[in-house]
């Protein structure tokens, strides 16, 4: 009925009986499908072939709660952002204001932080695609944008990074978002991509950014890499 009334409307998939309460995407019945997934406090392990946001709070409580104090970190909603974009879905992160229209101090002070981080790491993030492979292991979560592959490391590397997955064009230069100075590296099909960090960085009062760091390539997938 309702695309009867607006045939280009967007539904979501909370309509009828398409889910197991909030969690997860859709069965596959086309009846129930919708048209994105919203799964709630939780993110995908992988991708899916449907566009999604994932539904989460900053503590355990959509509205304002004033016992409620089970704040996620800035370094946690940092770390989910990238691990849903990596995997081609969006972050519908909820803030919760009080009875007199004011944002908590604790969401004030973890928006301010995701906003630095941005500042410094947003074309890794903003008009992203889901590239060939989303991750390198556990701590390396991949995005595409503006004709460039973005690796973003959810720790400090240490001294060199190592990436599995992409092979950059011969000649071309990798940054960290943020650093002005190229950085050094070399590729070999079987060891991968070294990206080599200097001495400076090693300071963490001298890193462009906190929590993740986005590493630009201009480069390709490696054949038969495979998604982990």
């Amino acid at each position: 009925m309702v695309r009867s009334l607006k045939p280009d409307i967007l539904i979501n998939n909370r309509v009828d009986k398409g889910r197991q309460g909030m969690q997860g995407m859709t069965r596959t019945d086309q009846r129930y499908a919708g048209d994105f997934g919203t799964p709630e406090q939780e993110i995908l392990e992988g991708t899916s072939t449907l566009d999604w946001e994932s539904c989460m709070t900053m503590n355990d409580t959509w509205g304002f709660k004033s016992t409620d104090h089970n704040w996620k970190s800035a370094e946690t909603l940092i770390h989910n952002l990238v691990d849903i974009v990596a995997k081609g879905g969006n972050y519908l992160l909820n803030v919760g204001p009080t009875t007199e229209g004011l944002i908590p101090a604790a969401s004030v002070e973890r928006l301010q932080e995701m906003g630095d981080w941005m500042e410094v790491n947003g074309e890794a993030i903003y008009g992203s695609r889901l590239w060939e492979h989303y991750a390198d292991g556990e701590t390396i979560r991949y995005t595409s944008a503006n004709g460039y592959v973005y690796a973003v490391s959810l720790q400090w590397p240490g001294r060199q990074l190592t990436l599995h997955q992409v092979r950059p064009e011969a000649g071309s230069e990798i940054h960290l978002l943020g650093y002005d100075r190229p950085l050094e590296w070399s590729f070999d099909a079987g060891d991968g991509l070294t990206i080599m960090l200097l001495d400076g960085l090693q300071d963490e009062s001298s890193r462009p950014s906190k929590y993740a760091y986005s590493f630009r390539t201009d480069g390709n997938p490696i054949e038969g890499g495979g998604r982990p």
